[in-house]
């Protein structure tokens, strides 16, 4: 289960004060991030996992993070 911890931790260098930037344009708020994905883990497999049952929409954003190295 991904805490409020986890994605500050995680999302750290995109964080805009206590929103997580998503695009140039997009930002979302850590808590409502956090409420979203909140049975998935800080994984970008489990992640994206969660994105596709949910139809949310942030795959892109989370194989861009990972292409820039934010997940392990």
């Amino acid at each position: 289960m991904m805490t409020r911890d986890d994605v500050v931790e995680l999302f750290k260098p995109l964080l805009i004060g206590d929103a997580i930037r998503i695009s140039r344009y997009v930002q979302v708020a850590v808590d409502d991030f956090a409420d979203l994905f909140s049975e998935a883990e800080p994984t970008y497999e489990s992640l994206c996992s969660a994105d596709e049952t949910k139809g949310l929409g942030y795959t892109p954003f989370f194989a861009r993070c990972k292409d820039g190295g934010l997940f392990d």
